[in-house]
């Protein structure tokens, strides 16, 4: 979908000469794109022919928002690392692709002069979009399934080191003393038991004579 006319509207992005390797041109164009956020660069390839006008943004949702409020007819669908916003005529002939991607690139393929046309409408109306109130309108993020603004509940501990270390000592100290009164009950009753039985070995000796 590749178009070769250039229009003045995207900055031609001009690689100095010792860059020559693909990671030293994308390096270069990152910075240039992070330094001068929200203007439209052509890139292109080595033939001169442009590949695709390209852009940095730091409010990704803002420019989504704008682009559903500008376009009729799009269709949207997740890709690696962002999202890609498809734009189609009237014919559904698909004109324009938008990949608006989390690390703030957008990359725009299809029919430039149609987007640089539009771009400095989409630009006004995604700056309105971050003075909105509503700017997560289309947002990717995944919503929650709960629709309460409490805030979710912790579960209980089960264990006493994840409770407070004050009540964690009463516990213990708790714990220690009901295990001494058990022991002592136990010890009583085992006494009580010996004695019945001495008791009853007396009887039995008693009825012999």
């Amino acid at each position: 979908m590749a178009s070769d006319t250039f229009s003045s509207k995207a900055e031609k992005i001009v690689y100095p000469q010792e860059c020559t390797s693909d990671k030293s041109r994308k390096k270069y164009k990152q910075q240039l794109l992070r330094n001068r956020p929200e203007t439209l660069f052509a890139d292109e390839y080595e033939t001169g022919k442009i590949c695709n006008l390209i852009f940095h943004t730091d409010h990704q949702q803002a420019w989504r928002s704008a682009i559903y409020a500008h376009y009729r007819s799009l269709t949207e669908e997740p890709i690696c690392n962002g999202f890609q916003l498809t734009i189609t005529d009237a014919k559904d002939t698909v004109e324009v692709t938008v990949n608006i991607y989390t690390n703030g690139t957008v990359m725009v393929q299809g029919n430039f002069r149609r987007f640089e046309q539009d771009f400095d409408i989409l630009k006004e109306r995604a700056q309105q979009e971050r003075s909105s109130p509503n700017t997560d309108t289309h947002s990717t993020s995944t919503p929650t399934s709960s629709t309460s603004d409490e805030p979710p509940k912790s579960e209980p501990s089960d264990t006493v080191q994840d409770q407070d270390p004050q009540l964690s000592v009463s516990i213990v100290c708790e714990g220690d003393s009901h295990r001494r009164e058990l022991q002592d009950d136990r010890e009583i009753q085992e006494a009580q038991l010996t004695a019945l039985e001495e008791d009853m070995k007396e009887l039995r000796v008693d009825k012999r004579e």
